[in-house]
């Protein structure tokens, strides 16, 4: 117990001669070997308080990489959304255009036979012609109504298409029956007139085809501006998230340079006093000693300073 003690009271006094201008007489200090150490004094590490700032940069980073990574994934999925539905209502005036287009070649193709059959023209193919193109019609009618089911203009103008053609299939009935005479031709060819309501469903259809085909090509461009866009905000989340790691990476190797640099000063100074020095734990176990300690008591603890 004795050894402990003096070499802890011979610290004391070590220190207590280095924190005065004028070292006391017999201490080390008075040492010519000390005078670099007094004239310049070595800096101690300096304790920095960690950032409270860098918990909000984790979150603000989350935040980022949802944004710029979450968020385009979203609209991307809206605007391939949108480009597919616009590419579906063109497919659907398309298919309004060619339905009635056969709606009216299959009312043609009945009224010639009719009239052919009325100038008495010898074709066994014709009955089979008309017979074919009349089962057609009723089925087109329903398909080009709901067809257009989302658009009332276009249901009218159908509802005067099917009323036109039921009457003009009533003429030709009457030609095929044998019952009906010049007045009657006359009606089939003048009256009831299809042509003109085809016309109009077809010009409505090209328009909204064409509003259609604008909204379409808009919706793919704004998808490629957003797909680029979304690739340019992630290069630019990367090369801000590599700056920063760098940076702490950076600061990170100036500390453990610096900590190694004062541990070697202070063993270096622990070293060079000539007074037992000796760091003990709570139990009494040696943790850090000088080499005036050890040759001054003998042991051969592996805790130089």
């Amino acid at each position: 117990e004795a050894a402990p003690t003096r070499a802890i009271k011979a610290a004391s006094v070590a220190f207590h001669g280095a924190g005065s201008d004028d070292p006391p007489r017999g201490e080390p200090w008075a040492h010519g070997a000390f005078a670099s150490f007094r004239g310049c004094p070595i800096p101690m590490p300096v304790l920095r308080v960690p950032d409270a700032s860098s918990p909000w940069r984790l979150v603000l980073l989350a935040l980022a990489v949802a944004l710029i990574v979450v968020v385009p994934v979203l609209l991307l999925r809206d605007a391939s959304n949108d480009s597919v539905a616009a590419v579906e209502l063109v497919n659907h005036t398309q298919q309004v255009e060619a339905q009635t287009y056969a709606l009216s070649y299959d009312v043609r193709n009945i009224e010639a036979g009719a009239l052919a059959l009325a100038a008495r023209v010898d074709a066994p193919e014709l009955n089979s012609r008309i017979a074919e193109s009349r089962v057609r019609i009723a089925p087109a009618l329903d398909r080009l109504q709901a067809l257009t089911a989302d658009n009332p203009s276009q249901q009218v103008r159908i509802g005067t298409l099917r009323a036109n053609i039921e009457q003009r299939l009533r003429e030709v009935d009457r030609i095929l029956d044998g019952t009906s005479n010049a007045a009657g031709v006359e009606a089939l060819v003048t009256r009831y007139p299809i042509r003109i309501a085809a016309e109009q469903i077809v010009a409505e259809e090209r328009r909204l085809l064409a509003r259609r085909v604008a909204y379409a090509d808009a919706t793919r461009k704004n998808a490629e501006l957003l797909r680029w866009g979304a690739m340019l905000a992630q290069l630019v989340l990367l090369g801000v998230v590599t700056y920063f790691s760098t940076r702490q990476l950076a600061r990170r190797f100036v500390a453990e340079r610096e900590a190694r640099r004062a541990s070697a000063r202070a063993g270096v100074v622990l070293d060079t006093v000539r007074e037992p020095i000796v760091l003990a734990d709570h139990d009494l176990r040696v943790v850090m000693q000088n080499t005036a300690f050890t040759e001054l008591y003998g042991d051969d603890h592996d805790a130089l300073g």
